[in-house]
Parts: structure tokens; C-alpha cells; sequence
């Protein structure tokens, strides 16, 4: 139960940081057009 729960936290984490990761990319991208 705990190691599927860890593992839970860190896949959150990492989409959030993908997440971040995208809307700053597209930021940049719009910027440069």
C-alpha cells in the first residue's frame, strides 16, 4: 500500500513538472512568433 502510494506522489510530481515544463515552452514559443 505504501510503495503504490509513494509511487502515486511521485508520478503527481512529475506530471506537474511537465505540465510547467509545456506552459512555459509555449510561453516562449508565442513570444517568439
Amino acid at each position: 500500500m505504501f510503495y503504490k502510494y509513494n509511487n502515486f506522489v511521485i508520478w503527481g510530481m512529475t506530471a506537474r513538472i511537465l505540465e510547467n515544463f509545456l506552459n512555459v515552452y509555449k510561453g516562449h514559443y508565442n513570444k517568439n512568433i
